[in-house]
């Protein structure tokens, strides 16, 4: 990563126990005691955190419903998903960017932005308002990210649109980008 590059942590990893649901349904209840093979599932909640990557690249392939952020001096590939090591390599995400002839032309949009969308799943509602929406509550506890353009995917549902209205962010802050590949002077990542 670049020297200008920094990672924040604001919340570390934990572990929570939480008991099995109560259904009316037994075969359900009993499916869950069989994998978990006990009466408390743990869960663990990922770390939260803010980053910002200089000269940094996004990648958007075939329209999915997010970004990858990627360092720009070494190509490090940044994400706050789990999955996205495997979903990256099943899309071929990496070999699209780093093996010609296939590597798509870079935009460049000049400024600092934040990347609130992220990949997979940030169409679907559930998603939306558990995994991006509060990524708003943690760029509030910055005054110098409250001007910062929101880096969002062009296809915004009329609910996306609603939920982001009623949180404050104007229009003119969001900045909506179809599929490709761009470049931005600064780039804030809240997980």
């Amino acid at each position: 990563m670049n020297s200008q590059d920094w990672y924040l942590l604001i919340r570390s990893s934990e572990i929570n126990q939480r008991k099995l649901p109560i259904s009316l349904d037994d075969i359900e209840v009993k499916k869950f005691q069989e994998y978990y093979s006990n009466a408390t599932h743990y869960k663990k909640t990922p770390e939260v955190f803010l980053s910002c990557l200089s000269k940094a690249k996004i990648i958007n392939k075939n329209n999915y419903n997010g970004f990858f952020p990627l360092s720009f001096e070494d190509n490090h590939f940044c994400h706050d998903v789990p999955c996205n090591d495997t979903f990256v390599e099943q899309e071929g995400i990496l070999n699209t960017i780093f093996f010609p002839p296939f590597t798509p032309r870079l935009r460049y949009y000049p400024g600092d932005y934040c990347l609130l969308s992220t990949p997979n799943w940030s169409f679907n509602y559930y998603h939306w308002v558990l995994e991006i929406l509060p990524k708003l509550s943690l760029l509030e506890q910055f005054d110098q990210l409250e001007q910062i353009p929101l880096i969002l995917h062009k296809e915004l549902n009329a609910f996306q649109k609603e939920s982001l209205q009623l949180a404050g962010v104007s229009p003119e802050k969001m900045v909506c980008l179809d599929q490709g590949y761009y470049q931005v002077d600064k780039l804030y990542f809240p997980s």
